[in-house]
């Protein structure tokens, strides 16, 4: 009954349809330029971080990281940095935790050794398992 009221209501004033749609089309294209600025971000932190600084953060990562995660990074006095271990995570957290450390976990603040890119980079390596190879 609702259904052919609403129906009938459409039929009379067209323009709602199209307020409908504008509303559906603009949700579609939020949503496709929020995955293509993931993308892009992504794709962009990599351009803007050369290849022999990219080394440099895998050495950190493996290094200075591993120092309290584990030389595997499967965990010792920190927890561990798996692909696993970081499903869960949102990237933000983990972002937040490189940039400003954890005081109470002793997780040193990286902030000012390393720039935002860069921490996000990293980010992204240990979100799909790119630090354990």
């Amino acid at each position: 009954m609702k259904c052919r009221e609403e129906v009938r209501l459409n039929v009379r004033s067209p323009g709602r349809f199209s307020k409908i749609d504008a509303k559906t089309s603009r949700k579609k294209v939020a949503l496709v330029g929020s995955a293509c600025s993931l993308i892009f971000s992504g794709m962009l932190w990599a351009q803007t971080i050369d290849s022999e600084r990219q080394q440099e953060l895998d050495h950190l990562l493996k290094q200075d990281c591993g120092s309290c995660h584990g030389m595997t990074l499967k965990g010792g006095l920190g927890p561990a940095l798996t692909e696993e271990a970081m499903a869960e995570k949102p990237k933000q957290y983990l972002f937040d935790t490189i940039f400003f450390g954890r005081e109470a976990l002793a997780m040193p603040p990286w902030e000012g050794l390393l720039s935002e890119d860069e921490i996000w980079w990293i980010v992204d390596r240990l979100k799909n398992g790119e630090s354990e190879q």
